[in-house]
């Protein structure tokens, strides 16, 4: 688990704690809370886009290089 704070340039504060599960198999479909979110899929590792909110880069680029030592941005 990964706490992060940051500020986003017209002042929005978040807070944002990551919980990542590595699994090998998934049934059902994913829900998105469309408030919240415009679009949700899975990715492999290696098909990841580089373009990604400022706050949750350095969290997947800490993980990758740890766990799956790779770099992928």
């Amino acid at each position: 688990m990964t706490i992060n704070n940051h500020v986003y340039p017209d002042g929005n504060e978040v807070h944002i704690i990551d919980i990542v599960y590595l699994c090998n198999d998934f049934s059902g479909e994913l829900t998105k809370q469309v408030s919240e979110v415009s679009d949700l899929k899975w990715f492999k590792f290696d098909e990841i886009p580089k373009e990604l909110s400022p706050p949750i880069k350095p969290i997947l680029e800490k993980f990758c290089n740890e766990r799956l030592s790779i770099s992928r941005f």
